[in-house]
């Protein structure tokens, strides 16, 4: 999850599903779950929506990471990607199933 913009992502190998939802442009973009990759000490997810034409590249690291605006600390930190080059920072936590 993130702040300015507002976004939220779920990774879910579950339901099949990585969906990245921006609240402020009442948009979501999907993908089917892949099998994340280790690279320079980050957990990364690559997947293309063929339909929606994106590229989604998510960077997760086990790491403090600090919500400046709501002052709660969390155990990762998460990095967005799209194939329009749009960047998003923020925090993360692991849910248990």
């Amino acid at each position: 999850m993130g702040n300015e913009p507002n976004w939220s992502l779920e990774i879910s190998k579950k339901e099949n599903l990585i969906e990245f939802i921006l609240p402020g442009e009442s948009k979501s973009y999907y993908f089917f779950y892949s099998e994340p990759i280790q690279e320079n000490g980050y957990i990364v997810y690559r997947n293309h929506n063929p339909i929606q034409r994106y590229l989604i590249d998510i960077k997760i690291k086990k790491e403090p990471c600090s919500d400046t605006m709501a002052d709660i600390s969390y155990e990762y930190s998460a990095e967005v990607e799209l194939s329009d080059k749009r960047k998003f920072k923020g925090c993360g936590i692991k849910w248990k199933e």
